[in-house]
């Protein structure tokens, strides 16, 4: 890349970075308001129904700060992220909360990145294949593909693949997490949305593409069937579909919470579920913080990708 357009796509970057923080502070007030008249309550829930009487619950909650006024609590939380980085200390384990999503967040990256090789590389073949071959067999195929991703809630389609590969056929573990065979059947649960998402977004954007006149162009000039629909038409259908991956990465991470709870895997979804239960606030205000600043960050990726992909888009 010149030097002439590196200035123009730095300045870009720098502007989209000072849009997040702005972002994440709404996120994080309006996480905070919600938090605060969600019902239960947080020191009932750590001293039990046996021995919770009113001193003791206030005496708990004066512990944890819940005592102090509600916007009093947030600006200390947000005098603590800003300057010191810190996230508060887990209501039930007392461990700080960077630790605990430095401890679960590693697992539920991996998870998104099998989850998004395997969609991506399925899909952009099935769209692709699909595309050259419109109503054929294939195509019809790949269109039951689609539907049937879609429709599937993931975690009935986890709990299928655990009786019938894990049960059944006793092929791979049902839980946890380790080696390739732990990963295996998460991963591929967690990919079936995304892959019928871009299957379909790959085919609709081939089928538009390879009916331009500059690919009519390339084929009259000789140019081989391979090189006509990978080397011209594939490249230029691709920046909707890396958008849509972007935006999918970002989900899987967030959403993988189904997943980690059907599959028992210890990730930043299964303790977000886990900190619901107890109402473990700084927890879970920590982990939708982090979900929500993966999610801008992985966009702001993909709109850099553009200028590596089409050197017609400027910024």
């Amino acid at each position: 890349m010149s030097k002439k357009r590196y200035k123009p796509l730095l300045k870009y970057v720098y502007k989209r970075v000072f849009q997040m923080i702005p972002l994440l502070l709404l996120i994080s007030f309006v996480v905070f308001i919600m938090l605060s008249f969600a019902p239960g309550d947080p020191a009932l829930l750590l001293i039990g129904p046996i021995g919770a009487t009113p001193e003791k619950i206030n005496e708990v909650r004066e512990s944890l700060g819940l005592n102090k006024p509600l916007l009093v609590r947030y600006f200390d939380f947000l005098k603590n992220l800003l300057f010191h980085g810190d996230l508060g200390r887990s209501f039930q384990s007392k461990r700080p909360v960077t630790q605990e999503i430095a401890r679960t967040l590693p697992v539920s990256i991996r998870l998104a990145l099998n989850a998004m090789i395997i969609s991506t590389f399925f899909a952009i073949i099935l769209g692709v294949m699909s595309a050259i071959k419109q109503y054929s067999f294939l195509d019809n195929i790949t269109k039951i593909i689609v539907l049937t991703g879609v429709s599937m809630p993931i975690f009935w389609l986890g709990l299928v693949m655990i009786v019938i590969f894990s049960v059944y056929l006793g092929l791979f573990p049902s839980s946890g997490w380790g080696d390739w065979r732990h990963m295996f059947l998460p991963s591929v649960t967690l990919a079936a949305y995304p892959l019928a998402m871009l299957a379909r977004l790959t085919r609709s954007t081939m089928l538009e593409v390879i009916r331009k006149d500059y690919i009519r162009t390339a084929r009259s000039k000789g140019s081989s069937e391979f090189s006509v629909i990978y080397k011209h038409a594939l490249r230029n259908a691709l920046i909707p579909v890396i958008t849509m991956t972007g935006l999918q990465f970002g989900l899987l991470i967030s959403g993988s919470i189904l997943t980690e709870t059907v599959f028992a895997i210890p990730g930043i979804g299964r303790l977000t579920v886990q900190a619901i239960y107890i109402r473990d606030y700084p927890i879970i205000q920590g982990t939708i913080l982090v979900s929500a600043a993966i999610f801008a960050v992985v966009n702001l990726l993909v709109d850099i990708s553009y200028t590596f992909l089409d050197p017609r888009v400027k910024y």
